[in-house]
């Protein structure tokens, strides 16, 4: 049985969980009603001026960050700030992982390729600790955090972003780190102007 001060902290716990599911909501019913602010844009100018952003948070924290693809890529139809949050998120996330880990230094590559005609897939890796297993075999780690003081909504969220625009986001083990990974359509030839 509870003792009072225990249901109370439950009952905080329980509010503060309904709230965190009511800003996804309302972000994934944004996300999908507005495609007015879409562009077809290269998928690397994006990666660099995210990490442009987040270059003095990656400095204090001795983490490196780069951007590889294999190949040209052609361009993605995107609303470019969303998209822009998707990874400022992820790298965000890989530096505090990276940083709470006890390491002293860390990296965080971003890779894309071309795996279809319609489809560029991107993956994030970084020297973090990762998610366990049992997070990852969980299914999509929802509502979850492992920062102290964290909602859990940063990969529900991003997971929604990418969805809205066709594509998929997962996470893989790894050797080091848990990747991160999702998909984006390229853009179609009758989708330029």
């Amino acid at each position: 049985m509870l003792d009072p001060v225990q249901t109370m902290q439950l009952r905080a716990a329980a509010a503060h969980v309904d709230r965190a599911a009511e800003v996804i909501r309302r972000v994934r019913a944004l996300v999908q009603l507005d495609r007015t602010n879409r562009s077809s844009v290269a998928f690397q100018r994006i990666v660099k001026q995210a990490i442009e952003v987040t270059q003095s948070d990656l400095d204090r924290a001795n983490v490196t960050a780069r951007f590889h693809s294999a190949g040209q890529l052609p361009p993605v139809m995107v609303d470019v700030l969303q998209l822009e949050q998707v990874i400022l998120n992820l790298v965000r996330n890989s530096i505090d992982a990276i940083r709470n880990s006890g390491t002293n230094s860390g990296s965080i590559v971003v890779e894309a390729k071309l795996v279809s005609d319609e489809f560029i897939e991107v993956g994030l890796f970084d020297t973090g600790p990762g998610f366990t297993r049992e997070q990852i075999e969980s299914g999509f780690l929802p509502l979850s955090s492992t920062k102290p003081d964290g909602l859990g909504v940063g990969l529900p969220l991003c997971k929604s972003i990418i969805e809205a625009h066709g594509g998929r986001l997962w996470v893989d083990e790894g050797p080091r780190g848990t990747p991160v990974r999702f998909t984006l359509p390229v853009t179609m030839k009758s989708d330029h102007v």
